[in-house]
């Protein structure tokens, strides 16, 4: 005997149509991460040595942000904000305590259509500057600012990407 009884509910009577709440998920196309760092030295150079130069301490930071729109299909819209902030003290310059040594903002867009296989049709926008003035040592004059100068790259072309399982390979040629 293989007969399995149902149990039904006595408030349910047959042909009664039956509430369900059901939920449907969208897929999320979209990939996010970010890296962040803090780095500080210091440099000490004593009294003696033959070669000169001056004791220094330096601190570096880095952010990463990254959000990628892939529709496993033929779309994929990969976008990175890169940005560097350093500074080093300057004891031989009379003007500034400290001077930048790494002010960098940049911002990519590529957008991926499918062509062949692991071939794409890309369109990529690149945009750098920095955040801060730089200065001339010993010396009120700066040489640069925030977006002056402003480094804009536009490009079409072919790209070639490759996921394995450890790492990824994007060759664009444009």
């Amino acid at each position: 005997n293989n007969i399995v009884p149902q149990i039904i509910p006595q408030s349910i009577q047959e042909g009664q149509a039956v509430g369900v709440d059901m939920k449907v998920k969208k897929p999320n196309f979209w990939k996010t991460s970010g890296e962040a760092s803090l780095q500080f030295t210091q440099n000490y150079i004593s009294g003696n040595w033959s070669q000169g130069g001056e004791s220094t301490n330096t601190l570096m930071s880095s952010l990463i942000l990254k959000a990628n729109y892939n529709d496993q299909q033929k779309i994929q819209w990969d976008n990175t904000f890169d940005a560097k902030l350093g500074f080093t003290t300057a004891p031989s310059d009379k003007e500034h305590k400290y001077r930048t040594n790494a002010d960098m903002i940049r911002l990519t867009s590529k957008l991926l259509l499918k062509a062949i296989r692991s071939w794409n049709y890309s369109f990529q926008v690149t945009s750098q500057t920095q955040s801060l003035r730089t200065y001339q040592a010993n010396s009120t004059n700066y040489t640069s600012s925030f977006l002056a100068p402003l480094d804009t790259k536009v490009s079409i072309g072919m790209d070639y990407k490759k996921g394995w399982k450890k790492f990824d390979v994007s060759i664009n040629l444009a």
